[in-house]
């Protein structure tokens, strides 16, 4: 009979592939993780150009905003100058005892 011949090799062939079964789950598991991994990457990626992208925007705003703070306080540091020479030339008025121009009481 035939059946009794290979009968003796059933139950190893069957672990064979009870074993092949488990790496085969193995391998889609790891397959379903490197996708995982894969995915997550790209995500990252993304949010790394986002990131760039904005720290350009924010470089670019600083430097405007800097430029505007610099023109703002050459313009304070003019009309203080002008208000320091106008206080000088009161004073200097005011010591030479010129009281011309002046109104109200002393």
């Amino acid at each position: 009979r035939r059946c009794d011949a290979v009968a003796p090799e059933v139950p190893v062939v069957l672990n064979r592939l009870v074993s092949l079964k488990r790496l085969h789950d193995d391998a889609d598991a790891l397959r379903a993780a490197l996708r995982a991994s894969r995915m997550a990457e790209e995500s990252i990626d993304a949010m790394l150009k986002d990131g760039a992208a904005l720290l350009h925007t924010v470089e670019a705003s600083f430097e405007a905003n800097l430029a505007a703070i610099q023109r703002n306080m050459a313009q304070m540091d003019a009309r203080m100058a002008e208000i320091a020479s106008q206080c000088r030339q009161l004073e200097a008025d005011g010591q030479s005892g010129g009281s011309e121009g002046r109104s109200g009481p002393p």
